[in-house]
């Protein structure tokens, strides 16, 4: 019996170390640096902004009205005063609600992308 009991304490102690690994090298604390996500905007009639939960290393922007056509300038890319944040310049627009659309490169490499609604006032 002595064999039988050592040999399940040696098969829970390779099992537990197997599921510590595990838990170490692919749990979610890894996968929590791997996307961030947009915390705000800030508009109005001549610039937005988005900012992002992270620092990111490059991206666009673009900003559409109800019917769909572009109403920012250019493409826009990562502001040059906050490495957390897109920018792009508008076409002084009116007062109301707008869709803009980004796609950037997470500091990790990752891309992503996503739309976000606005308001000018």
């Amino acid at each position: 019996m002595d064999s039988i009991t050592s040999s399940n304490t040696v098969r829970g102690l390779v099992a537990g170390t197997i599921v510590a690994a595990a838990m170490i090298l692919g749990g979610p604390a890894g996968q929590a640096e791997a996307h961030t996500g947009v915390t705000s905007t800030s508009a109005n009639s001549r610039m937005l902004r988005v900012f992002f939960a992270a620092p990111i290393r490059r991206g666009t922007l673009r900003a559409r009205n109800a019917s769909g056509a572009i109403v920012s300038k250019g493409r826009g890319g990562r502001d040059p005063r906050n490495i957390n944040a897109l920018r792009v310049g508008l076409r002084n627009l009116r007062g109301g609600y707008y869709r803009a659309t980004w796609s950037i490169v997470g500091l990790d490499g990752h891309h992503q992308s996503g739309t976000v609604r606005f308001r000018v006032r």
